[in-house]
């Protein structure tokens, strides 16, 4: 890979922290939402706009394509969705570490170096498996048709 973004680097206690910050907002909405769905419906109930032909005139807008009926429906699937996120987002969290995790503890049995046996330009590096040393010298049919566990090859650092 190459251009800006060579590297992830997760923050591990910023993220830890969004996600409950996440968490608390939304079980809040979920507990008020209802609240101000009844205080939104019993002020439309009033029908403060009167009865005149300005009132019927802005009613006739305020309902229109559905009023506030269809925001609060909208709001109450969105409120759904936000809660519901949360977890979601926390488990995408703890397998992206578990991964991570996982890469790191592979990557701990591959020896990295240069031509020279140093780990000199991290950029480019020959990479050689841990049982390479076992099989070097090895000179079969297998080996002379397919790809064996000697191979070496150049990488990238990303």
């Amino acid at each position: 890979m190459s251009g800006r973004f060579e590297s992830v680097i997760i923050n591990k206690t910023a993220v830890t922290g969004g996600l409950s910050q996440w968490t608390t907002m939304a079980g809040d909405l979920e507990r008020d939402y209802p609240g101000l769905v009844a205080r939104i419906t019993e002020l439309n109930a009033a029908e403060p706009w009167g009865g005149g032909s300005e009132g019927s005139s802005f009613r006739n807008s305020y309902y229109l394509s559905g009023g506030p009926e269809a925001l609060i429906a909208k709001g109450k699937s969105l409120v759904k969705q936000i809660v519901e996120a949360g977890p979601r987002l926390r488990t995408t969290f703890d397998t992206t570490l578990a991964v991570d995790e996982a890469h790191a503890q592979d990557l701990a049995h591959v020896t990295a170096e240069d031509e020279g046996g140093q780990y000199a330009d991290p950029r480019t590096l020959r990479v050689t498996a841990p049982n390479a040393a076992q099989n070097a010298g090895r000179n079969t049919a297998q080996n002379d048709t397919a790809q064996d566990d000697t191979a070496q090859d150049t990488v990238r650092q990303v």
